[in-house]
């Protein structure tokens, strides 16, 4: 903002500025002036007088920081033409204001003598109207009373503050002190030698302007001279002496009062130039801590970005893993399924074994019995036919291979047992070939009872086969039930197991993802939480600093506006005393004057 206000004021020149503010001050002026004419007392005509110094000094100031804006430190020699000019138009505004500012005033005290003179019928509505302005009047008085009673108890305040800045400024003139060239105080050291060659210069300058002065006063004199000759020689030697005093006083206290008031008028801007350098400095200060507070916002900026960039990445990340921990609880599932499975398997062959372990070896045991049982009845039959049967070996054969033959058809391992059996028969019968023709009568006789005894014993074992076929079948079905059974209860129990594991599946896999959605919820809420931290913290950073430079700013035309005005005051002070000087010798130089031309009269008469 300062910068574009600058730009703007550099493009102005200084008899711009000038016209501008003599055109508003004058048109103020015409305003008032038709309202105090019209007898209005508004607002606007109690406030012109204050109204029209205060846009005098404004036109100074402005005119002031026209000329600063042209001054360079490095050139002082071409700068100071248009600090100068920026000082006329400055200060011409001032005495503009001020000529209407009192010439306003004696408007209004001639109107309104003008007023009291035509007062001569005083009703109750001018008595009440002049009341109700005398009441407006206080009220703006009281409030003008307490604006002074605010500042007067800001005196301490400003008085604090005015320490701490010479305080500062000591510091600062500590920090820029230095012994190069290029230091500050090398470059004030150098303006200051400038300034007193400036100084030289003008009081050169004012040297010649009293010796053309002393030269208009011996001229002046040669001719009072030349006219005192004229008028009469009457004139006394003593006269004209004392007329030679009052010229010398005058000329003597014109010199010495215009001297120090230009005296210090040059102090005033020499401290003029000093104060607006150190308030550049104080500027430049502020800008650097200025561009500091933005650049450390520009990094929070950049962390907060950079934080959210990285935030972003959690969510992909958190759906990876998502997907990955699915992947990994299926196959965990699967697995715990597969060996559920074997282990029922396992544990239902567990329970099996001992029954068909029993089963077996009940069937071995009577198989076994079975054919022990046969076995010792056909060696018994076979030692008695080995003695007795020789004739009937090849119907015994015959027998023999029919009995193989059925045996082979219920057991195997009865067959084995028969077929040797059968051998031994037949080495048995080969050697009772040659007892047969002797036993041919006995075995007759003994052949029926062995076929008796045959029939008979097939069939015992053809009883005792269909019995025990008809065990293992029954133990078969009893077999196969169990296994049925066991088979129907393995597909229930693995058909519950599945739905449980079903269940159990959908069951984490909600928790999942009602832990997972907490979790995003929670990151959001805190990245969210943390996002309007920095915000406000950014907010109040800024605030802080927006604040901190208002008030510098606020600070530094409060002491830029109480230097000036004092310094302004101080101006008129000394002006008003020239004046008053130079009247009073104008005076002086009169009545010396009017009593020389009364002797002169005098002495001609």
């Amino acid at each position: 903002m300062s910068n574009i206000l600058a730009t703007l004021i550099a493009k102005l020149t200084a008899s711009t500025i000038s016209d501008l503010f003599l055109i508003i001050i004058f048109a103020l002026f015409v305003t008032s002036t038709f309202f105090v004419i019209k007898k209005q007392s508004t607002r606007l005509v109690r406030v012109t007088p204050n109204l029209l110094t205060s846009l005098g000094i404004l036109g100074t100031f402005t005119g002031i920081v026209v000329g600063l804006m042209e001054f360079d430190p490095n050139n002082i020699t071409e700068s100071i033409p248009a600090l100068l000019e920026g000082l006329k138009t400055a200060f011409l505004t001032s005495l503009f204001g001020m000529f209407f500012s009192i010439l306003f005033k004696g408007v209004e005290g001639i109107a309104e003598k003008k007023g009291e003179a035509e007062i001569v019928n005083v009703g109750p509505e001018e008595i009440y109207s002049v009341m109700t302005q005398q009441l407006s009047t206080i009220q703006d008085l009281k409030g003008s009373t307490d604006k002074l009673v605010v500042s007067v108890q800001g005196l301490d305040d400003m008085a604090e503050a005015s320490n701490k800045q010479l305080a500062l400024n000591e510091e600062l003139l500590r920090a820029v002190k230095g012994e190069e060239d290029a230091s500050l105080t090398s470059q004030i050291r150098n303006m200051r030698t400038d300034i007193n060659d400036a100084s030289r210069n003008v009081s050169k300058h004012f040297e010649t302007q009293e010796t053309r002065h002393e030269q208009f006063q011996e001229k002046l004199w040669s001719e009072l001279k030349l006219f005192g000759e004229l008028l009469s020689k009457s004139a006394t030697e003593q006269v004209i002496n004392a007329l030679k005093d009052v010229i010398t006083d005058f000329n003597n206290n014109l010199t010495e009062q215009f001297g120090d008031n230009f005296k210090r008028l040059d102090e005033s801007v020499k401290k003029l130039v000093d104060w607006q350098e150190n308030y550049r400095v104080q500027l430049e200060d502020m800008q650097k801590k200025y561009q500091l507070g933005v650049d450390a916002i520009s990094s929070t900026e950049q962390s907060v970005v950079h934080i959210s960039e990285r935030a972003e990445s959690i969510p992909v990340t958190m759906e990876k893993l998502y997907s990955v921990m699915e992947l990994g609880h299926g196959q965990v599932t699967e697995l715990e399924q597969r060996l559920e499975a074997f282990k029922d398997l396992r544990d239902k062959a567990v329970d099996a074994m001992p029954q068909i372990r029993t089963q077996l070896e009940n069937t071995m045991t009577e198989i076994s019995d079975s054919v022990k049982a046969a076995s010792e009845h056909y060696e018994q039959m076979l030692e008695q036919s080995s003695k007795v049967i020789k004739d009937f070996s090849i119907a015994a054969t015959e027998g023999a291979d029919v009995l193989s033959e059925k045996l082979t058809t219920s057991a195997q391992d009865m067959g084995g047992k028969l077929i040797e059996a059968s051998q031994v028969f037949e080495s048995n019968a080969g050697e009772a070939s040659s007892n047969m023709k002797t036993m041919n009568n006995e075995l007759t006789t003994a052949a029926e009872q062995i076929r008796s005894e045959l029939s008979d014993s097939l069939s015992d074992m053809n009883n005792v086969m269909r019995a025990m076929v008809t065990g293992i079948k029954e133990d078969a079905e009893v077999t196969s039930k169990t296994l049925e059974s066991a088979n129907i209860q393995l597909v229930s129990d693995t058909k519950a197991m599945r739905d449980e594991s079903v269940n159990a599946i959908q069951q984490m896999k909600e928790r999942l993802e009602t832990s997972l959605n907490e979790v995003f919820q929670l990151q959001a809420r805190e990245v969210q939480r943390t996002f309007s931290s920095l915000e406000d913290q950014i907010v109040k950073a800024v605030e802080r600093t927006g604040s901190s430079v208002e008030s510098q700013v606020e600070y530094f035309d409060k002491e830029m506006q109480q230097e000036i005005n004092r310094t302004l005051e101080l101006m008129g002070t000394e002006l008003a005393t020239v004046t008053q000087q130079f009247t009073r010798d104008y005076s002086k130089l009169t009545n010396e004057m009017s009593k020389v031309v009364s002797r002169s009269a005098q002495g001609a008469h």
